[in-house]
């Protein structure tokens, strides 16, 4: 076997691979149990510090079966979950709260209860997003309201890290306090730890930086405490070093929330900081699942994860463990070592009980080595959301992104949740409101129906074509667009408007939705439509958008209603041509007019009529049958005819209508073929039909009026693309 050639086992995999799992497991088993003891001593510090013990059987809980379930069941066999920054932060900036207000063990006893609902409640929203396929939707939140809540999280991180390495609390503003810690060696130690880490973890991009660090701090701390002739019991009474533990406390979920010295008043007034708490845990999800996907260029079912990240956080809260998620670095760490199995899971959990089971040498960890691995995540996260999205976002962006990190520092993580929601509002609405509501403003002249009319009214159309005004609505019309409408109608109602014939047609074919404001803005429409002496046409409207007007008071006797555009156009037309002067009636005196018009000779019009063969037809009569031969065209001569086409469901749906003095199927004639389409006789209709034998007889026996029927069609069908062109350019935007 050459060099070159991998090992296998019995199973067929390579060796090598399977040392790349073990390997990788190992190393991020060990980061996971520094951020365990980190986050723990986070969590409980301060006042509630002496609950440290406490609070590592939490996030070691915590940490085990998160990494066991997620590591199971995520779309990433090497995942790594566990307690993640996110929540992690916003659980320790409530129990700094629960420390100020309350004694040591009233407060220990009621955030232990805390981390329990707030994990569960998380479970809960996690599995439902999961289940109802709503994990798509949630990355909906805008991107600003997202870098700012980052932030607030990587500046919450590092203030109570550095909490951790001072031995008190920090808060802004308290320059005295800032003045002393300054003063304290252990303080300038974690600074100087983490400035060191966070320049490493930059420059060396090995997997090896961050926990070879953690060690050589550790190391370095007790090289100097015995150079110094400090005993390891006067390093840990000078707050050097942890308190001694005599282990972990394993939870105890049941006796937590049965304690009878909880008060439930208190827990009700910190649903700020479970709303919080499950806001974090639910943005951490998504935001390590897509960087994640990203960096292994393997994509994951979000909807997948988010219920397997209910389960397993609340197996992990039912057994009194924290809040957690599959982490971003953790995960990274493992992929790049070379974990590429499951393997790697079990290693990465083996570690962590391992440690698990020897938790007395927590009392030999230095608290401000792990506060300074906070610190430097806490800049890490920060430079990435708050300095670097400066360059991808336009200014009034990234003012939001620094407003709502400004209100999480100064404030704390549920004001800047609830500075993110109503961020999250405005910015719908300000996006809305940049959407024109009106999609077409289209005159009469413009548009008109699909009516076919003789060419003296489409005259009288397009001489009163402003009496019509069309407007297509869009989108979701609300109080940040209703008051635009409103004036774009004011200011357009004029002179021209004005008279009985006069008609605003609104087409709401488009529109998502309606607002209360919207449907008092229509209510002033009307108004102004009446005061103009007009009729409001509205088009369209859905049930429900039907019926929102109707109890705004909107039908009234001068609003009609309409399915669709072209019935209400057709209506409209109707109006003006009642009320246009010399309006002229069907009859075959008119329609022996029409053929002389078009063929330019009265003579020819005698002529022409012993070609063609006159039919009556009753209303519901078939004129031509979709699919017949295509060997006639139709003058019509009176009534009313449609042509019916087929949708892709079957349906019928009329395509054209005609009335008299008008032609149907000339473009069969000529190029022969099969009927396109079915015409139907919508009222008592005269028609006569010129056949193709018919059309050749006349070519034969009188060309120069075959001449002219042949130019007269070319002038029909060139008025038609004209007016279709002219339609289609005021549709262009």
């Amino acid at each position: 076997m050459s060099s070159g050639q991998s090992v296998a086992t019995g199973r067929g995999r390579p060796l090598n691979a399977i040392i790349q799992d073990l390997a990788g497991g190992s190393l991020t088993g060990i980061v996971a149990v520094t951020f365990a003891i980190a986050y723990a001593a986070l969590m409980f510090a301060g006042p509630i510090a002496p609950y440290l013990a406490t609070g590592l059987g939490i996030t070691f809980t915590s940490t085990v079966l998160l990494v066991a379930i997620i590591g199971w069941r995520s779309s990433f066999p090497y995942a790594a979950g566990g307690p993640d920054s996110n929540s992690s932060v916003v659980i320790a900036v409530t129990g700094a709260a629960l420390a100020a207000e309350l004694p040591p063990e009233a407060a220990a006893a009621h955030f232990a209860a805390f981390i329990l609902i707030a994990t569960l409640l998380s479970a809960t929203v996690l599995f439902i997003f999961g289940v109802f396929r709503l994990g798509r939707a949630v990355r909906f939140i805008p991107f600003p309201v997202v870098a700012g809540f980052m932030s607030t999280i990587g500046l919450l991180i590092a203030g109570s890290a550095l909490g951790l390495c001072n031995g008190h609390p920090l808060h802004l503003g308290d320059w005295a306090g800032l003045a002393k810690a300054l003063q304290n060696p252990r303080f300038l130690a974690g600074c100087g730890f983490a400035g060191s880490l966070f320049i490493a973890t930059r420059r060396l991009k090995s997997p090896l930086t961050m926990p070879v660090s953690v060690v050589l701090g550790v190391v370095v701390t007790h090289l100097v405490l015995l150079a110094a002739g400090v005993s390891i019991a006067e390093g840990r009474q000078l707050g050097w070093l942890f308190p001694a533990l005599g282990g972990i406390s394993l939870p105890r979920p049941l006796a937590v929330i049965t304690n009878p010295a909880l008060d439930w008043r208190v827990m009700a007034g910190m649903i700020p900081y479970f709303a919080a708490t499950v806001v974090a845990v639910v943005i951490g999800v998504l935001l390590n699942e897509t960087g994640i996907e990203a960096a292994t260029d393997r994509e994951a079912d979000i909807d997948h994860e988010l219920r397997w990240h209910g389960i397993a956080n609340a197996v992990a809260g039912l057994a009194g463990g924290s809040v957690g998620n599959i982490t971003l670095s953790r995960t990274m760490l493992n992929y790049r070592c070379g974990a590429r199995t499951r393997l790697s899971v079990v290693a990465l959990v083996a570690v962590v009980l391992l440690f698990f089971a020897f938790g007395r040498f927590v009392g030999y960890l230095p608290p401000f080595v792990l506060g300074g691995v906070l610190v430097s995540l806490g800049l890490t996260i920060a430079q990435e959301w708050l300095l670097r999205t400066r360059a991808r976002l336009a200014p009034i962006d990234y003012a939001l992104v620094v407003a709502i990190a400004a209100i999480g520092a100064i404030g704390g993580v549920s004001l800047a949740v609830g500075a993110g929601i109503v961020a999250s509002c405005l910015l719908f609405a300000i996006a809305c409101a940049r959407i024109p509501v009106i999609r077409h403003d289209l005159r009469g002249s413009e548009h008109r129906s699909r009516l076919d009319r003789p060419l003296e009214q489409s005259q009288a159309l397009l001489r009163a074509g402003g009496d019509v005004r069309i407007l297509v609505l869009q989108g979701f019309i609300f109080f940040g667009t209703a008051n635009a409408l409103v004036d774009r109608i004011r200011g357009e109602l004029g002179p021209a408007r004005s008279g009985a014939a006069a008609a605003l047609v609104l087409d709401f074919k488009r529109v998502t939705g309606l607002d209360s404001a919207a449907v008092l803005a229509l209510v002033k429409v009307r108004q102004l439509v009446a005061a103009a002496g007009g009729t409001l046409v509205l088009v369209g409207l859905a049930p429900a958008q039907a019926q929102a007007l109707k109890r705004g008071g909107m039908m009234q006797s001068n609003v009609r209603l309409f399915d669709d555009l072209d019935t209400a156009l057709e209506w409209c037309e109707d109006r003006v041509l009642g009320s246009a002067a010399g309006a002229p009636e069907a009859s075959a005196a008119r329609f022996t007019a029409w053929l002389a018009d078009g063929l330019e000779t009265q003579e020819g019009a005698a002529a022409m009529l012993a070609y063609l063969k006159r039919r009556d037809l009753a209303a519901g009569d078939v004129l031509v049958h979709q699919g017949a031969a295509a060997d006639s065209l139709i003058l019509v001569e009176s009534g009313r005819i449609s042509v019916m086409g087929k949708t892709a469901g079957g349906e019928p749906v009329r395509l054209r209508g005609m009335l008299g003095c008008t032609v149907v199927g000339e473009i069969a004639l000529y190029i022969g073929g099969e009927r396109s389409a079915t015409v139907v006789a919508d009222t008592p209709v005269v028609i006569h039909e010129l056949t193709h034998p018919a059309l050749a007889q006349m070519e034969r026996e009188a060309p120069p009026l075959a001449i002219a029927f042949h130019r007269m069609m070319a002038r029909i069908e060139a008025e038609r693309l004209r007016f279709t062109s002219h339609d289609l350019q005021a549709l262009t935007p």
